[in-house]
Order: structure tokens, then sequence, then C-alpha cells
């Protein structure tokens, strides 16, 4: 989980860095198992499953994203116990701006079965744009029980926690963030994008230590950062 690979070169201050994580499982993951359907044809209706989700992926990252849950729910109506037609639509659905129906199809895919690190991330996302801090970080801890190396879901958490004045354990996730990172950042096929996320841990942490009062290592992360990606902007503690 360290070491995605980013299907897509997108520039990193054009779309939130979830954005960029999930874009990889949504392009790859396309089958979903004739095995979900009992009838005769359920070879037929697994490949015009896959070719919905398809065409649903293609409108979303085209922009028209309507069309996209259109496709999404064709899909679903064929395969009902489809997780990954559900996780297709809940993206679709925060691209939108809805993260309600976002929360409720990432959690019917988690109910099926599939309890990725980045369906709960992405939930936890959802929750956290909500402003609900406890559930963001509940399923931030799932996800990070799947895939404990998941670098940008500990600066998420470590930023949720500082905001609910559990700075201790906040200092410690952006650490791990950056131990993580760093430990791949050379040999990254998309070393900007990690590059982005090391700056993000090491300027964000800044911001916490700020707020306990300790100017000297601050100082020290904000250089770092700066060094290592000098257009990167720390997010504020609400």
């Amino acid at each position: 989980m360290s070491n995605r690979v980013f299907a897509h070169p997108i520039k990193p201050q054009a779309l939130p860095l979830f954005i960029l994580v999930m874009t990889t499982t949504l392009v790859t993951n396309f089958t979903c198992t004739a095995s979900q359907k009992s009838e005769k044809n359920s070879v037929e209706i697994a490949k015009r499953v896959k070719h919905l989700r398809q065409s649903g992926l293609h409108y979303a990252m085209k922009g028209d994203r309507t069309r996209a849950v259109n496709k999404f729910n064709e899909a679903i109506s064929l395969s009902p116990r489809c997780a990954m037609a559900y996780e297709n639509r809940a993206w679709s659905y925060f691209l939108q701006g809805d993260r309600q129906q976002a929360i409720r199809d990432y959690g019917t895919a988690i109910e099926l079965g599939h309890k990725s690190a980045d369906n709960n991330f992405a939930r936890g996302i959802c929750k956290e744009n909500l402003n609900a801090k406890h559930e963001a970080v509940s399923d931030f801890d799932r996800a990070l029980i799947a895939a404990p190396n998941f670098a940008q879901c500990h600066i998420n958490r470590s930023l949720l926690l500082a905001n609910l004045g559990k700075e201790k354990q906040a200092l410690q996730d952006f650490s791990d963030a950056i131990t993580g990172i760093s430990a791949g950042t050379e040999s990254h096929p998309e070393k900007q994008v990690h590059e982005l996320l090391l700056a993000a841990a090491y300027r964000d942490r800044a911001v916490v230590l700020l707020k306990r009062g300790d100017q000297t290592a601050a100082k020290q992360d904000f250089q770092k950062a700066e060094e290592i990606y000098p257009a990167y902007q720390p997010r504020k503690l609400r």
C-alpha cells in the first residue's frame, strides 16, 4: 500500500490526494465474477457488468458524473452483489460532492466483503468532509489495520487526532508516515506524488508542533517540507 502505482499522470495540485489514490483501484479492478449470479447467462451478465463499469469510469473521468452514476446503477441492477460497482458509484458520488451517498455505497461494498484499506479510507474522507471526525478516525483506523504503511491515511488521521486534542498520537502518526514514505520516495514511479505526500507530512506535523509550542522543531519541519516540495501549503487545524 505504501508503494502504490498511480495510473494517471494527474498533477498533484489539480485534485485532492484522495482522488490520486482511488483512481488506480477503480481503473484496475474491472471484473465482477460470474459466480455472483447463478443463472445460465451468468457469464454474459458478468461481461455486461464489466462493460457498464468501464463506461461509467470513462464518463466519471471525463466529468460527466450523472451519466457515470447511471451506468453504475445499471451494473448494480444486473449484479446487486458486485462490490466494485458500489465502489465505483461511491467514487462518482464523491466527485459530485454527494458525501452521504458515497458513504452508503462504500459501506455496502465493505459489507459485501471488500473491506480494503482503500474503501475504509475513502469512507473516512467522506466523513471527515462532513465533520464527523470521530467516525472518520474509526474508518482510518480500519484502513491502517488492513494496510499499516498507508502513508496518506496516517496523514489524514494525524490531523483529525490533532483537531480532537490528541496531539501526541497525531505526532506519532506523522512520524510513521514520514518513515514509510521516505523508504520508497527515490524509487517510486510517480516520484512527484510521493514527494508531495512527504512534504504534506512534514508541513502538517509542523502545524501541530507549533500548536504545542515547539517552535524549533516546527521550523525544522517547515524547512524540510519546503526543500522537498516548495509549492505545498499546509492545512490548518480547525
